[in-house]
């Protein structure tokens, strides 16, 4: 009689166990969801704000008043811009950095 006592309360243990299993995972499904929903309205948020501060990359480049662009002058940025010499290690261009 005593031995069917203690198989009954152990197999209540366990349902209890199995219960409360399934409760947490409900609730860290919950969570994870919530989540979800809380980060792509972030997200939304996000690309209106940088929407309303950046413009679109312009086709041409912008004149610049009293400066004048030569390809002279553009063949020596591009070669600036890809010199690693001009680094403190001497082995990083801009471009290492901003791939263009």
């Amino acid at each position: 009689m005593g031995d069917r006592i203690i198989l009954a309360i152990k197999s209540i243990d366990n349902d209890r166990r199995y219960e409360m299993k399934k409760l947490l995972l409900a609730l860290l499904g919950f969570l994870l969801s919530c989540s979800i929903v809380s980060v792509a309205g972030a997200s939304e948020d996000l690309m209106k704000k940088a929407q309303t501060l950046f413009k679109e990359i312009p086709q041409t480049v912008p004149e610049i008043k009293g400066k004048s662009f030569t390809p002279e002058k553009i063949a020596l940025g591009k070669m600036l811009y890809f010199e690693p010499r001009l680094s403190s290690s001497a082995l990083i261009s801009c471009n290492t950095c901003h791939n263009v």
